[in-house]
């Protein structure tokens, strides 16, 4: 019997894992508490194991996958990835009406890859195309805000993480800005780059992210301030679904503006890439439809010459996933490496990731290319 007659999906399961911080942290939009996720683990008749990821909460996504999705996939030969993709997408739709669940496509989609690699003993990104990176160049992300007595405090926090990332190998640091989530005004937002600038000198890269804490005018004034910094891109300035917004302050500034990491699907991403919206796309491949999809919105933006250049927020499946796709296209790309507190990526990924310096190996075994530790799921299990 062939391995396309066989090969069959057995039991797709949810797994909500949460922790509470030991201190919380903050960006624009709100405050962390905790950090949480789901997994998806696929099980075919065979005993063969296939591990994603959803972004997002666990409220949702755990029924979603489990309650909607896993019924109608049971028995469905795994080995049929882009297949499945558009079976679930059209039956989200159909089901959903107003919206379609995204994030549950996108963790399942991952596993039925890792799956399918490990089928044809393969790792994903050799699947894709022909990678040939055996190692993907990493920014450090992290540098939120915390609550603190003084502005000084603050920017003294931030500062401290940043030398922290540089001595730790890194020579490319993306920071938040939108401090109006703690009472304060454009001006300290201004003031905490050009501090984290004189901290760190003129050889490391700095990029900024204001998760769209302004409007676009305000954007523009301070993306002049981001130019003289020498900042790299400047990332979600803006309401992330305001096209014409993003053409505004795209077409007022010389830095590269970078988005994307709220939308989904290629679908979402046509009319950002076609009119030009933005230079850089950052959908999350946990997120925006998985592999399947988010390598079909980079052949999408290379037709625009658009970089492509995917967010990632999770744990080590997520960072491998994208480590996998990554290494798949034929222009190079970064990795964006999460440095926040996290004591599930850190449990999970102490022998799973392996960084040198500012690049990370891209993992050579089947699939995902990396082995899950059962005993720090449970732990975590909600």
């Amino acid at each position: 019997m062939s391995l396309r007659e066989g090969c069959k999906i057995e039991r797709i399961e949810a797994i909500p894992l949460r922790c509470k911080l030991a201190e919380p942290f903050g960006y624009s939009q709100g405050w962390y508490e905790k950090r949480e996720t789901t997994l998806v683990k696929i099980v075919t008749n065979d005993g063969i194991q296939g591990y994603g990821e959803c972004f997002g909460p666990i409220a949702g996504n755990r029924e979603i996958v489990e309650d909607f999705f896993a019924p109608i996939l049971k028995g469905k030969n795994p080995l049929d990835v882009e297949e499945l993709w558009e079976f679930m997408y059209n039956k989200g739709r159909a089901a959903f009406q107003s919206f379609i669940p995204m994030t549950a496509i996108s963790g399942i989609d991952i596993a039925l890859w890792d799956i399918k690699g490990k089928i044809l003993g393969m790792p994903i990104y050799r699947l894709l195309g022909n990678g040939h990176r055996d190692e993907i160049k990493a920014y450090a992300t992290g540098h939120y805000f915390k609550k603190t007595n003084s502005i000084e405090e603050l920017f003294s926090h931030i500062i401290t993480e940043a030398l922290e990332n540089v001595k730790a190998g890194f020579d490319m640091l993306k920071l938040k800005i939108g401090l109006g989530v703690l009472g304060f005004d454009l001006e300290e937002d201004i003031k905490l780059i050009q501090r984290v600038r004189e901290a760190v000198g003129g050889k490391v890269t700095l990029m900024v992210d204001a998760n769209y804490a302004y409007d676009p005018h305000t954007a523009i004034l301070i993306g002049k301030e981001l130019e003289k910094a020498k900042v790299f891109w400047f990332e979600e300035p803006i309401d992330p679904t305001d096209l014409e917004g993003y053409k505004e302050v795209k077409a007022a500034l010389n830095i590269p503006i970078a988005a994307g990491e709220c939308l989904a699907t290629r679908y979402g991403f046509r009319d950002f890439l076609s009119q030009r919206a933005i230079d850089i796309a950052q959908p999350d491949l946990c997120a925006a439809g998985g592999i399947t999809e988010c390598r079909k919105i980079a052949d999408m933006a290379s037709t625009y010459n658009i970089k492509f250049i995917p967010h990632v927020w999770g744990s080590p499946i997520a960072i491998v996933a994208s480590l996998q796709l990554i290494a798949s296209l034929p222009r190079a790309s970064l990795l964006e490496f999460d440095r926040s507190d996290n004591p599930i990526r850190e449990e999970m990924g102490k022998s799973l990731i392996v960084r040198e310096g500012s690049y990370v190996k891209v993992p050579q075994n089947p699939g995902l290319g990396i082995n899950i530790d059962e005993n720090i799921i449970r732990k975590y299990r909600q």
